[in-house]
């Protein structure tokens, strides 16, 4: 194994790849099931099932929400107290993913119950959380707000040749 190290600048740059390749997917996989269902209609009729949905997903994306803001404070609690800025970041990243996984998951069920249904209000759903996705964006300033970085953990995040995160690949 062997370790390996990120700057600030490479740090952000992953994470917002990591951001934007999760948010292309729900984009992609929405446009597709539009395409399909536009073209073929829906694939399932069942009135019941209709009926099941229609309480399941929006039960399903309420609890999505609430699971990642209650989870991401409680992990960014953890984060807060961790020694030094190398750790704060590495365990900042599983924040931030422990964050929009719910949401995602949300968003996926949405787009699975367009599909089924062919309800475009599932798909709106779909739009709102790719939405949040968006406005949630990792960025510095709100890894510094979030942790609540003291002013040299502040100043070394904003350096950008800084080493601020480091792991280890299997190779």
């Amino acid at each position: 194994m062997a370790t390996y190290r990120q700057t600030s600048s490479e740090y952000f740059r992953a994470l917002k790849i990591v951001h934007f390749a999760l948010t292309l997917c729900q984009i992609f996989f929405g446009i597709i099931a539009f395409v399909v269902v536009t073209m073929n209609g829906a694939t399932i009729a069942d009135e019941f099932l209709t009926q099941v949905l229609f309480i399941i997903v929006p039960l399903f994306i309420i609890g999505a929400f609430v699971a990642s803001t209650v989870l991401f404070k409680k992990r960014i609690e953890k984060v807060k107290t961790r020694n030094n800025l190398v750790e704060k970041m590495a365990d900042y990243r599983g924040a931030i993913i422990l964050k929009l996984a719910p949401l995602e998951g949300g968003s996926f069920l949405s787009i699975i119950a367009y599909f089924i249904t062919g309800n475009i209000i599932y798909l709106s759903l779909s739009a709102l959380i790719i939405l949040m996705f968006v406005l949630n964006q990792p960025t510095k300033e709100k890894a510094i707000a979030d942790l609540e970085l003291n002013f040299d953990e502040e100043k070394e995040l904003n350096n950008p040749e800084s080493i601020v995160s480091e792991y280890e690949k299997i190779e």
